[in-house]
């Protein structure tokens, strides 16, 4: 980017639509519309908040990812952008799927987050469930069929601990710095629907009580999931022994080169995909051998808050804890705007 020539929120970020009835609520809008109004008296650059209104689009620097990147671009751009030595796991469609079945294999839906539907795929009996779900159930449901769009069929990696389910986030911005990195872990154990999981297909797949069930194997690290942050030290035991599997010194914390390098390039490359900041995921299997999962467009703030210090359990109040987060993510924004302009933005 030669020159700062416009600044792109996305209209549906500012109004609280990106994720539909959840974020309508007024404290949210006028937040983000409050942040607009800070950035337009303090930066001298021209703002947009459609397509339309973006007439540079090499010099736009985009805060929220365009409103009009599709998963497919977003997936074609980032698998592009991989440097050599970092692995991809093997990734189909639904359909090509259903014509060369391969296991194990995770069942996931890109359009959800946080672990939801995510579901393992080990046998040929559970492949059938899942046939038959889809033509009993998802070509009925209007909604389920908008969904598969963003099903993918993956290859399931296996950690190198056993009984534990490990994978790395990055937090980063569209320099490629790492504004925070932790380890997430969680026991591969079974799950209780119930409880952890919201996804649209989870309550089909993943309840046992459905005539659909596969599996309520926790796959992921994100489902009642312990948190490393890494760079602060005071490791206890069961951290640091973590760590040392996942081949991280406890004593510096440093990521392998290979994801710093991933980093490097996906968070300025994918700007327009993701917006200026991003979460990318990365997993060891059993031979340290290193994947990149995903890149999270909105990633969830509590890998920054953790790193940074701030509080977002609302202390009991989910409206407080739902605002400070909102809160905690618009500070992430400005410190990664910050590497861009010749102000040093501060919001409080």
């Amino acid at each position: 980017m030669n020159k700062l020539s416009t600044l792109y929120l996305s209209d549906d970020w500012i109004n609280g639509n990106y994720f539909g009835i959840q974020l309508e609520n007024p404290i949210v809008k006028g937040y983000r519309k409050g942040f607009l109004s800070f950035l337009q008296e303090n930066i001298d650059a021209n703002f947009a908040t459609t397509i339309d209104e973006i007439s540079d689009p090499d010099n736009t620097l985009y805060i929220t990812m365009l409103k009009e990147s599709t998963y497919q671009e977003r997936q074609t751009k980032i698998k592009n952008l991989l440097p050599l030595g970092i692995s991809f796991p093997h990734s189909v469609t639904f359909q090509e799927f259903l014509d060369n079945p391969f296991f194990p294999a995770v069942f996931k839906n890109e359009y959800e987050n946080r672990g939801n539907d995510k579901i393992a795929i080990r046998d040929k009996k559970q492949l059938e469930v899942l046939k038959r779900f889809y033509d009993e159930v998802v070509t009925k449901d209007k909604n389920l069929i908008s969904m598969m769009d963003g099903v993918i069929i993956q290859e399931l990696i296996t950690g190198p601990i056993k009984k534990l389910n490990t994978s790395i986030r990055v937090f980063a911005d569209a320099t490629g710095d790492q504004m925070a990195k932790v380890v997430y872990h969680a026991e591969n154990k079974k799950i209780n629907h119930k409880v952890c999981r919201s996804g649209s297909f989870d309550k089909h797949l993943m309840n046992s009580s459905s005539p659909y069930f596969i599996s309520d194997e926790n796959i992921t690290s994100t489902i009642n999931r312990g948190m490393i942050v890494l760079g602060q030290g005071n490791y206890n035991h069961t951290e640091s022994n973590i760590l040392k599997r996942l081949g991280i010194d406890p004593r510096d914390t440093e990521l392998p080169d290979i994801v710093t390098k991933t980093t490097q390039s996906i968070g300025p490359g994918c700007n327009r995909e993701l917006g200026i900041t991003c979460g990318l995921d990365f997993i060891f299997d059993e031979n340290k051998k290193c994947y990149f999962i995903e890149a999270n467009n909105n990633p969830g703030i509590g890998t920054y808050a953790a790193t940074r210090g701030y509080e977002i359990s609302g202390q009991g109040n989910p409206d407080k804890a739902y605002i400070d987060g909102i809160t905690v993510d618009i500070i992430a924004r400005t410190e990664a705007i910050n590497k861009f302009t010749d102000f040093d933005l501060k919001l409080f």
